[in-house]
């Protein structure tokens, strides 16, 4: 009787620590998946703001706030590759432009846009382009240049907007221009589009595109004509990177109902040091006069230097306020 008590006795005990060890097990478990440690917890819902429907101003800007690219549904095929192309209410303007802050737009002080021109030519100069100018500086691709697309890329990963440059015929240079495909005023309409396809194939991202030389092209209204009634079709801006008298682009613009800007001032026609600085002061007493004035120069050593050196000093004096080129659709009256 003695020995059946005995075993009777260990296993109870047995059971009890086998039970004991469950719950610790279980407790662990709980307590290993509870981010909380057990503490009590508070679950509150977030609710986000409505996007701002104006899509040109937002109420911050930086790389962030530059929508991804190229979108899909802002391209379709083409004989050289991809095209931009309007998508109901979205255009590459609006998708690829970058934003103005809505403080921006309310702050007193003159504006100014600048344009740097010639990125994807020399390895060198875009880089230092892209990495020591303002995001708010917008960048043009050479569309003759090397490895465009990854230019692209870079630039807006650093928050600038890009627009591409066309090559076209020079009055200095009859029959001939600076790069590839150059567009000729002596083309036809079919010419002109399919070497404009050519161009805007090369890369995408880009929200509009400028004249490289051209005062010969730009001069002609037969020429300008197909390739206006084109980059509307496809959502794009023209800028004109300082009109001549000769110059038939805001005229037929205007016929055409096709977004274009018009630069106010060269800044480096003379490359040395002392005559950019110069324009730039030049560009700002434009920007005092009108509230608003646009730049364009190259992505030359001289510029780039004195580019930097005067955006950083206008941004510590607070009389201007660098924008990005597209600023000025929602600055000035269209």
């Amino acid at each position: 009787m003695t020995a059946h008590r005995g075993s009777v006795s260990a296993l109870q005990i047995a059971v009890a620590a086998l039970a004991a060890l469950l719950l610790m097990v279980f407790a662990w478990l709980v307590l290993a998946h509870d981010l909380s440690g057990g503490q009590p917890r508070v679950v509150a819902k977030i609710q986000k703001s409505d996007p701002m429907a104006t899509g040109s101003v937002r109420s911050s800007t930086g790389p962030s706030s530059l929508r991804k690219a190229p979108l899909s549904l802002l391209l379709e095929p083409g004989r050289y590759g991809a095209l931009p192309r309007i998508s109901g209410d979205e255009t590459p303007l609006s998708a690829y432009s970058r934003p103005i802050s809505a403080e921006a737009m309310a702050s007193p002080l003159p504006k100014v846009a600048l344009i740097i021109g010639g990125v994807g030519g020399n390895d060198e100069m875009s880089a230092a382009a892209i990495e020591r100018l303002p995001e708010e500086v917008t960048l043009a691709i050479d569309s003759n240049g090397r490895n465009l697309q990854s230019w692209v890329d870079r630039a807006r990963l650093s928050g600038h907007e890009v627009l591409l440059q066309l090559p076209m015929e020079a009055l200095a240079h009859p029959n001939a221009g600076p790069g590839a495909r150059t567009l000729l005023a002596s083309m036809s309409p079919a010419e002109i589009q399919d070497d404009l396809h050519w161009h805007l194939a090369r890369a995408a991202g880009y929200f509009g595109v400028i004249n490289q030389l051209g005062g010969k092209f730009l001069g002609s209204e037969a020429a300008l004509e197909p390739l206006a009634h084109e980059l509307k079709r496809r959502g794009l801006l023209f800028v004109e990177d300082m009109p001549s008298g000769q110059s038939k682009a805001a005229a037929v613009a205007d016929d055409v109902d096709m977004k274009y800007l018009g630069a106010d001032i060269v800044i480096d026609e003379d490359s040395d040091p002392a005559a950019i600085d110069a324009a730039l002061e030049e560009l700002l007493n434009i920007a005092e006069r009108k509230g608003f004035a646009l730049a364009v120069g190259s992505a030359f050593p001289a510029t780039l230097e004195r580019v930097e050196l005067w955006t950083k000093r206008a941004m510590v004096t607070k009389r201007v306020m660098i924008v990005p080129a597209s600023a000025a659709l929602v600055l000035e009256p269209q």
